[in-house]
């Protein structure tokens, strides 16, 4: 975008624990995907993004094309993560609105009862249901879309390694 700055996010690392997972050293370190995820906040959705590692470990070429690497699929998986967890709300949504359609349906029918409450009880699960799906898409769905476009954002950084000597 012209006119756009990027956004720039410096890290410090001082030796190489600090950037991978102590249980795995193919996956970032967690606290790292957390800073970096954090920085973006109140900062635009669609600015580039430059991560300068500034370093007094000697890095190879290959190193820093796998670090590279490892801190971009993180993010990638995190986006996959999300993916699967916004189509498993979608799906709920759609049976949360059908069901919520069939029971005002059913209280509709259900006029010719005496009973004041099993008139109303469908009518509120149904109103009930259907609030559940307007909330998400209206205000829950804006929060995921914004953390989507964060994650795009760090998945498609620029990052630059600076040696201090």
């Amino acid at each position: 975008m012209i006119g756009m700055e990027d956004i720039v996010i410096d890290v410090s690392i001082n030796n190489k624990n600090d950037l991978f997972n102590m249980y795995n050293n193919k996956i970032i370190n967690p606290t790292l995907g957390t800073y970096l995820f954090n920085e973006l906040k109140g900062k635009p959705v669609v600015a580039p993004v430059t991560i300068n590692i500034y370093t007094s470990i000697i890095f190879t070429d290959n190193d820093k094309i796998n670090i590279i690497k490892m801190i971009k699929n993180n993010f990638d998986f995190i986006e996959n993560e999300d993916l699967i967890t916004q189509r498993v709300i979608n799906y709920r949504s759609i049976i949360l609105l059908l069901f919520g359609t069939i029971f005002i349906w059913i209280s509709y029918y259900l006029e010719f009862i005496n009973n004041y409450m099993f008139k109303e009880l469908p009518l509120i699960l149904g109103w009930v249901a259907i609030w559940e799906v307007a909330d998400y898409l209206f205000f829950d769905r804006t929060k995921s879309r914004i953390e989507r476009k964060r994650i795009k954002q760090l998945k498609n950084a620029k990052i630059l390694f600076k040696e201090i000597k």
